[in-house]
């Protein structure tokens, strides 16, 4: 799906465009259905070898974070705030250490946000003769009609041996039939799943790569509503060591979303993940939005008007309020379409049971049942 084009000259006259997309992940299948594999992307740079290989090859994918057609609620690429995997290099260039820092952005099902690398904003803050602060901002992120960012902070501290930061490598909202989904009716519904630790990269000698290997880190899980300021509600974080999984993802962590509140309304949440290695080095990441209560009041539970005044037909949803904005939301609480002009076209959307809301123009707001 191609999200950015840039155009770049190499000499006078000869002017290429280069495109990047949002990448699905590898998928397998069969007669019985679509098996997704979520298998570690790594953007501009390739795929790193396992240990004791000097060759690329593609990481196998990771048993607990993949999914198949069946566990997923809803796949729609490119919906949700990603999670950054930070991947980090070093390398000894004249007797001076150089590290890369390269972002990575990967949403909930695996996939991949190559445009994303090249929009992020990057700050870099000497905080003491020891410690460097570096905060990479990106922005480019819609959710359910909600403007969101993705902020991650590194703090790394120059006298230590080991300087360099933990990193997150996925993270996955979960319900408690294991749908892979980031809305859910009651909090206690959902739990997150995150994998990630303390990455330390080995070149190869005489070779154009190298490996990982992964030591623990400390984690540090809250949240709070979208768009408020912490600190938020801690979660209870527990390892689940038996998915430890490298290459390419780490130690495996789990929390369930049971501490927010329960709430009538829709509401989405911010979540705010520390990784800290024994050195003190940290990864601070900012996901927001990250996941939705969905209320008992929202989606397809939710008290209707049934004078709210729209009609279907002819492939559309009018209203008779031409200049009112309607929403049109999912049974799960999804927003599927809007618009600000009275009417939605609803030709290609999956038939059911949807909530329609009305807002006119002076804010009030009626809401009714459809069946499409």
């Amino acid at each position: 799906m191609s999200e950015y084009m840039v155009k770049e000259s190499y000499s006078p006259g000869d002017t290429i465009k280069n495109f990047y997309f949002t990448c699905g992940q590898q998928v397998m299948g069969d007669k019985n259905g679509l098996y997704y594999v979520t298998a570690g992307y790594e953007e501009d740079g390739g795929f790193n070898s396992p240990q004791g290989m000097v060759r690329s090859q593609v990481y196998p994918g990771h048993p607990a974070l993949s999914f198949t057609d069946k566990t997923a609620a809803n796949i729609v690429y490119g919906e949700s705030c990603p999670v950054n995997s930070v991947r980090f290099t070093s390398e000894n260039v004249d007797g001076q250490e150089q590290i890369s820092i390269i972002p990575n952005y990967v949403g909930r099902y695996g996939e991949l946000r190559d445009a994303d690398y090249h929009v992020v904003e990057q700050q870099e803050q000497q905080v003491t003769d020891n410690i460097y602060s570096i905060i990479l901002t990106n922005k480019n992120v819609n959710v359910d009609g909600l403007d969101g960012m993705n902020k991650t902070q590194l703090v790394m501290i120059e006298n230590k041996p080991d300087h360099v930061p933990p990193t997150l490598q996925m993270l996955q909202f979960k319900d408690k039939q294991g749908n892979v989904t980031d809305r859910f009716k009651e909090a206690r519904d959902g739990v997150v799943e995150i994998a990630g630790g303390d990455f330390t990269y080995n070149p190869v000698p005489e070779s154009y790569t190298g490996y990982f290997t992964c030591t623990p880190a400390e984690i540090q899980v809250s949240c709070y509503q979208h768009g408020a300021t912490g600190p938020g509600m801690l979660l209870t974080v527990e390892e689940v060591p038996a998915l430890y999984f490298m290459p390419g993802f780490g130690h495996f962590f789990r929390a369930s979303l049971e501490p927010v509140p329960d709430t009538s309304q829709k509401q989405w949440y911010d979540m705010e993940i520390t990784l800290t290695d024994p050195s003190g080095n940290k990864q601070t990441q900012t996901i927001s939005p990250a996941f939705c209560i969905i209320g008992t009041e929202s989606g397809i539970t939710s008290t209707t008007v049934s004078t709210a005044g729209v009609t279907i037909e002819n492939g559309k949803i009018t209203s008779q309020d031409r200049h009112a904005m309607l929403q049109l939301y999912s049974i799960d609480g999804r927003l599927a379409a809007q618009s600000r002009n009275g009417e939605i076209l609803t030709d290609g959307m999956t038939h059911g049971v949807y909530v329609v809301k009305i807002i006119d123009t002076a804010g009030n707001c009626q809401s009714q049942k459809v069946m499409l």
